[in-house]
């Protein structure tokens, strides 16, 4: 069992709720990613999510999407992201969020395996359905890389179920349909959505989409083992002007959400 899946699994098995904070690698420069994840594991989070800047983020927002496009202009290339994947892994579990291109233009078996070294524990991949690629998915498990499956609001009782066959740390579930991007407010069917995630599956189940504050924060997390953050941490890094804002903005949002999610 990897660290993450324990870490996973004993949480829920004390009732305490996860907090995983997304960062795109090389936003807002190639230095600053480190520097930025440092700080947040130091606020409280339990895990990251590191995103490959691509062209074309088809599931992200238009704040990850600015985000991925500054990086690539900056000069990110997938080597920075797994020499960053490496140095983050020394501070906690990261699992690398990226796009199915980038695999295939890398190579599969040559990505999972600098994947591996860069110490990460998984691999979430939005355009790239958990039952396509079969082939792929025995790599990855191979190399100790499970694929972290969606489920959304459009997904059926049954094709949840089925996740229980499937060797992953976590389900993410995402709470509206569209794209990523922090919202002020939960839908009020969002509650028996989750409920109906968690009764389908027996996985741990990480609520993501449209996280702003502690307040929406605490309101996902009381129907699920955790909740991801990722636009409205972006957002933090957005309104800073310099790195030396960035991180104590975006360190004093994750001990928000942090100390909202004990709540819940």
């Amino acid at each position: 069992m990897s660290d993450l899946a324990s870490l996973c699994i004993h949480a829920r098995e004390r009732g305490a709720k996860l907090l995983s904070i997304y960062l795109t690698a090389g936003y807002p420069d190639l230095s600053a990613t480190v520097e930025l994840a440092r700080a947040i594991f130091d606020a409280g989070a339990d895990f990251m999510e590191l995103g490959i800047p691509f062209s074309d983020p088809i599931a992200d927002g238009p704040v990850i999407q600015r985000a991925a496009t500054a990086a690539l202009a900056a000069g990110t290339k997938l080597d920075h992201v797994f020499a960053m994947a490496q140095a983050i892994s020394a501070l906690g579990p990261i699992v690398l969020m990226g796009y199915y291109n980038s695999v295939l233009g890398r190579g599969a078996t040559s990505f999972l395996a600098s994947a591996r070294t860069a110490g990460v524990h998984g691999l979430i991949l939005p355009d790239l359905l958990w039952d396509a690629e079969p082939e792929f998915h025995d790599l990855a498990l191979q190399h100790g890389l499970p694929l972290i499956p969606f489920v959304a609001p459009t997904t059926g009782d049954e094709r949840m179920r089925a996740l229980n066959e499937t060797q992953v740390p976590f389900v993410y579930a995402v709470s509206v349909t569209g794209v990523t991007g922090s919202r002020g407010t939960v839908p009020a069917e969002v509650s028996e959505y989750l409920l109906r995630v968690r009764s389908a599956v027996s996985q741990p189940v990480m609520v993501g989409f449209g996280v702003s504050n502690g307040d929406t924060a605490r309101q996902l997390a009381e129907h699920a083992d955790g909740v991801i953050v990722g636009s409205a941490i972006i957002r933090r890094i957005d309104e800073s002007r310099t790195r030396g804002q960035a991180i104590p903005a975006v360190s004093a949002l994750v001990r928000e959400l942090k100390l909202a999610i004990s709540r819940s």
